[in-house]
């Protein structure tokens, strides 16, 4: 591109994509390293959440409601970190996805309560996912997510637990 800050900003958005599963599958690191680095990305787009979030509100009570609908859907959710709504939720949906990683490795070793804080926060993303409208992110999430469960199901021969999950809906 001829403009350079749209050109730099564009691969700032993109870069997290590429290094942060190069990262995590490349070289082994140790599960402190490993933490850390999700700890921090986790915590960052939580932080840029609550921003929004918090944003949003302001600007809906300027308007006389503290929750106006304007200001909660698609692209105005992520407008004041100035992301756009789809890449904000592939983000959100990768935190999703770490979230659940850390809960199948640890759960027992997690104590009570950072696993209701991690399924709080998993509630929490999956309303700002939600708000922002993008099936695409939703779509790629829910596919992933399936996709995991059969290979656990198949892995652990729950063959009737997912014959019951194909009926039932």
């Amino acid at each position: 591109t001829e403009n350079v800050k749209y050109g730099l900003a564009l691969l700032e958005r993109h870069l997290p994509f590429i290094f942060i599963p190069i990262i995590l599958s490349g070289k082994k690191l140790d599960i402190w390293k490993r933490d850390i680095l999700l700890g921090v990305f986790i915590g960052g787009f939580f932080i840029a959440s609550i921003y929004c979030v918090i944003i949003n509100i302001q600007l809906s009570l300027i308007e006389g409601k503290i929750f106006h609908e304007y200001y909660f859907s698609y692209e105005r959710v992520s407008e004041p970190i100035g992301m756009q709504a789809v890449y904000f939720a592939l983000y959100i949906s990768l935190c999703i996805l770490c979230i659940l990683d850390i809960l199948r490795g640890r759960y027992l070793a997690l104590g009570k309560i950072k696993v209701m804080t991690f399924v709080v926060l998993l509630v929490f993303y999956l309303v700002i996912i939600v708000a922002t409208g993008a099936r695409t992110a939703i779509a790629s999430l829910l596919i992933i997510l399936v996709i995991v469960f059969v290979v656990y199901a198949i892995k652990f021969k729950m063959y009737k637990f997912i014959m019951a999950a194909v009926f039932v809906p």
